[in-house]
Formats: C-alpha cells, structure tokens, sequence
C-alpha cells in the first residue's frame, strides 16, 4: 500500500494504493520543478538487512543537492525517530538505525516504516526489527 503522511503520523489505505498503482501504469509520478518524471529522481529509501537486529543501514540517492526529512515511523503511525533533517548532496547516502527511538529507547519488534521526503518526493520503505 502506499503511505499517505503528516509529520507525526503515517496512514495507509487502499485507495492511495489505487492511486499509486494508477501512476505507475501511466510511468510517472509527477513531475519536478524542471519539468523531470518525478519516478526517475529519488531512489530509495531501501534497508538491509532486513529483518535487522540490532541496526539497519537505510541507503537512497538523491539526484541533486537538496532538504532531505527522513523518518522512522511505527506501524501505529506513531513517529519513533528522526534520522535526518537538513540539506544534503546529490548522490548516493547511507543513514544507520541503531533500533532506538527520540528519547534513546529500544524500539520493540515490529514493522516499521521509514519515510523519505527528498526532491520535492516522499518515498516509503517497511523495515522488520526482531530483538
């Protein structure tokens, strides 16, 4: 399914997986300030390994230089984690996910997701931690 966000919450429903499914048949998701497929510009977030006990690399490539907000989230849609925030190079980046949350936790087993905003896109991946 597709992930519709806010900064605090992450709702999925089928028909924003309808949507999305309907962008995918026609090849592009948008278009970018100049004029760009939107598909063909973030790529990513994926983690591996996953499932990951106890930390995750989360890695993406960004086409050009620009704000990048990258989330952790809970299957409650509850935000567990702010990894990045701030401007970033085009290229190639990995974050790590130590399994803590804000506060310095351990976050439970479970099914996680982590959202990407980057380039004027938000991407989405689901992640599995098993203590």
């Amino acid at each position: 399914y597709w992930a519709e966000t806010n900064e605090e919450h992450v709702t999925i429903s089928a028909a924003s997986a309808d949507r999305a499914l309907d962008e995918v048949k026609r090849g592009v998701t948008g278009v970018d300030e100049d004029g760009l497929p939107a598909a063909a510009l973030v790529n990513g977030p994926r983690n591996a390994p996953n499932p990951f006990n106890p930390s995750t690399t989360i890695s993406f490539r960004l086409p050009r230089a620009g704000r990048v907000d990258l989330r952790i989230y809970g299957v409650d849609g509850a935000l567990v984690r702010i990894l990045a925030g701030g401007t970033l190079p085009g290229g190639r980046h990995e974050i790590a996910w130590d399994g803590l949350d804000d506060r310095g936790r351990p976050a439970a087993s479970g099914v996680f997701f982590c959202r990407l905003r980057a380039c004027g896109e938000t991407r989405a991946c689901t992640m599995v931690l098993i203590r």
